[in-house]
């Protein structure tokens, strides 16, 4: 048995698919880009950060340093006049002996070797 459909039946049924082809397109792209791994950040430059000239922008670009710890970070250095080692982090509340050692090698001191 044959079915015939009316051109207008015919123009609602290609509508019809094209948008299920569509949804299913759309579906398929964003469960590939979900599943598709984060790009790793981009630090500041290649170098190390001078931890007494760098700004809070230029710190929050490193791993583990958001806005408000960047934030203390600045005051307390500016509190002292600087740091005079880079160990002296560990005196940043927020900043633990585990997420200073994660952060040390980020950074040198003028007059240090880098």
């Amino acid at each position: 048995m044959m079915v015939y459909f009316t051109p207008q039946e015919k123009r609602a049924l290609v509508f019809l698919c094209c948008v299920v082809l569509a949804g299913s397109v759309a579906e398929a792209a964003g469960k590939h880009f979900r599943r598709s791994r984060p790009l790793p950040r981009i630090y500041y430059r290649v170098g190390k950060l001078d931890l007494n000239r760098a700004g809070k922008e230029e710190l929050c670009s490193l791993p583990g340093i958001g806005e408000k710890l960047a934030e203390r970070i600045c005051v307390l250095r500016a509190r002292r006049g600087g740091f005079g080692s880079i160990g002296e982090l560990k005196e940043v509340e927020g900043i633990g002996e585990a997420k200073y050692g994660r952060l040390k090698d980020f950074f040198y001191l003028e007059g240090e070797e880098r």
